[in-house]
């Protein structure tokens, strides 16, 4: 199962529509001229392991000029900066190559343009670079560079994005809020301040086609990354209107009943649990009452009342000593 940041990356930037925005704000403006953006396209099937979908990674198609391009997106949400990150992009673009490789229609290989969203909660400062991970004598550099895979990825640094610049971004009203509440939002005390400013992109969020969904799905978010108690992020979601405020009494309550279900779900299997080892104690028992009964024949009432209270471990250590004990005494000292 992915982490909350994984399950919202995805379920925003899945979309078309949104993803269009942040590729063309956040790829070089040469790039950005030559592909035709109306071809973008979500490519189903295809991953990065080879098998399995990464929970946070998306990749799209595109037309570059008469060619295929993939743009390759990975959400990278650790707290640290990953240092081998272009290592792990060359692995997952290779397996990529591999899938078409496999495909007896491919002459060439399609270009695969790598972007990392990082939204951690340092700045990033490693490298973006293949051959920068490489051990390379610096004079012998220029000779060895010619027979080493090399490559730069697009970094998205959430961390240096502020509101001017995020403002000014060609984005939908849902991609522009997703990245406010990915880069500020988690474990923050007052998420509804940092949402405030943002209240008329909300309402926007709100009015556009499937916007209920839209709205609910970020305060879900929101609620789940922050510190601040559900309540209160959805409360400053309801101020937003009444519509908004409908949409989220009624989340909160399903919620809190969801809440109150997995409790009680886990307090049945707590419950079976408890009754399995309970079980299993009292088989044991029988077992060693059994085993000294056989040896030492009837036994008192003393030690029948020890045997029925007795813990695991202590049936345990007894069973141990009944075959060389040669008294009770022996097998039940403490």
């Amino acid at each position: 199962m992915g982490t909350p940041h994984d399950k919202f990356f995805k379920a925003v930037f899945s979309g078309v529509e949104h993803a269009r925005g942040e590729l063309a704000s956040t790829l070089p403006g040469a790039l950005v001229q030559g592909i035709d953006w109306s071809t973008l396209a979500l490519v189903s099937g295809e991953h990065s392991d080879g098998s399995e979908s990464l929970e946070s990674d998306l990749l799209f198609s595109a037309q570059l000029g008469e060619e295929p391009v993939l743009l390759y997106v990975l959400f990278e949400h650790q707290s640290t900066v990953d240092r081998a990150m272009p290592f792990r992009l060359l692995r997952y673009m290779a397996r990529i190559w591999e899938r078409h490789a496999g495909d007896a229609a491919a002459q060439r290989l399609p270009v695969i343009i790598p972007l990392v969203l990082y939204h951690g909660e340092h700045q990033w400062r490693a490298a973006t670079q293949f051959r920068d991970l490489l051990n390379m004598p610096a004079a012998l550099r220029e000779v060895v560079t010619p027979f080493v895979p090399d490559f730069t990825f697009v970094l998205e640094d959430l961390s240096r994005l502020d509101d001017e610049a995020l403002r000014k971004r060609a984005l939908t009203d849902l991609a522009r809020i997703a990245l406010v509440v990915m880069q500020r939002c988690r474990g923050s005390n007052d998420p509804a301040a940092i949402l405030r400013p943002w209240a008329e992109t909300l309402l926007r969020v709100l009015s556009a086609p499937n916007g209920r969904d839209a709205l609910r799905l970020v305060a879900i978010y929101t609620a789940e990354v922050s510190d601040a108690e559900p309540d209160l992020v959805y409360g400053f979601f309801a101020e937003l209107g009444p519509e908004a405020e409908e949409i989220f009494m009624t989340t909160a309550d399903r919620l809190r009943e969801q809440g109150r279900e997995q409790g009680r779900e886990q307090g049945r299997e707590q419950g079976r649990e408890q009754g399995r080892e309970q079980g299993n104690v009292e088989g044991v028992a029988r077992t060693v009452t059994r085993l000294l009964t056989l040896k030492f024949g009837e036994l008192p009432g003393g030690v029948m009342a020890r045997l029925q209270s007795a813990s695991a471990e202590e049936l345990e250590r007894w069973t141990d000593r009944v075959l060389t004990a040669r008294s009770l005494d022996e097998v039940l000292e403490r």
